[in-house]
């Protein structure tokens, strides 16, 4: 009733609605008595290209693909060796791995921002004049990562939540409420470090199940304006 206490009608606005019919049943709305508009982004494409590399990055294959994640991390590094970035990933416990298997140089650069001085490291890689990369687990929201402050983004693996407690519970009776989660994170994640129309990042991402959502025949969480976007490259390649 919050919703319809104010006025006869009622706008709803985000960039990361994904699905009309996940987010009605989320909240409890009607979705026929109302419209979903979806809209292109006023972003141009080239500016916010996502090239995906499609490891599969489940717990299971996590002694496969954490290292070879690492080797991605460290070549896209050394690439970027004269820009910011960001390196963001679902767990401190990815996050350590990858800094404990890149080049000592490359290494160097990463500034840890997780725990009580997030906020001081955060504010330590905006000033900073060296091409550090911001390594963090938990900005996929918040961060404002403006022009040269990032230049691009490491993201190795899909920002699944955690597979326990009432989230456990809730996914097996809703499958698709876990990919809505999920891809919602992963998407708001893209937008640290494009912020403006002539704002200007690349992202990488090396997860598979990011390549099979967006083949899904029907009910992708993956928006047009998206996948437009996006490269695959590896043996995955034809299939987008």
């Amino acid at each position: 009733r919050w919703f319809w206490g104010y006025g006869k009608r009622c706008l709803l606005m985000s960039a990361t609605v994904l699905d009309a019919g996940q987010l009605g049943t989320n909240i409890g709305l009607d979705l026929s008595k109302g419209d979903f508009v979806q809209m292109g982004s006023v972003f141009p494409k080239e500016n916010r290209p996502i090239v995906v590399t499609p490891l599969d990055m489940r717990k299971s294959a996590r002694d496969y693909s954490w290292p070879r994640a690492a080797q991605l991390v460290n070549s896209l590094l050394t690439h970027h060796s004269r820009e910011k970035g960001l390196l963001l990933c679902p767990s401190n416990e990815m996050l350590k791995f990858i800094a404990a298997n890149v080049s000592k140089l490359n290494r160097m650069r990463l500034i840890f921002a997780y725990g009580r001085d997030r906020e001081a490291k955060y504010k330590e890689h905006l000033l900073s004049s060296s091409p550090t990369v911001l390594a963090a687990s938990g900005y996929w929201e918040g961060a404002d990562l403006k022009d040269d402050s990032s230049r691009f983004q490491l993201i190795p693996a899909l920002p699944r939540p955690m597979w326990h407690g009432q989230i456990k519970a809730r996914a097996k009776v809703d499958p698709a409420w876990y990919r809505w989660l999920t891809f919602t994170k992963f998407l708001q994640g893209t937008g640290r470090s494009v912020r403006s129309e002539s704002d200007e990042a690349i992202t990488y991402l090396f997860d598979k199940e990011f390549v099979e959502e967006m083949n899904r025949p029907s009910g992708s969480m993956i928006p047009p304006w998206v996948k437009e976007a996006v490269r695959v490259v590896g043996q995955q390649e034809g299939t987008v």
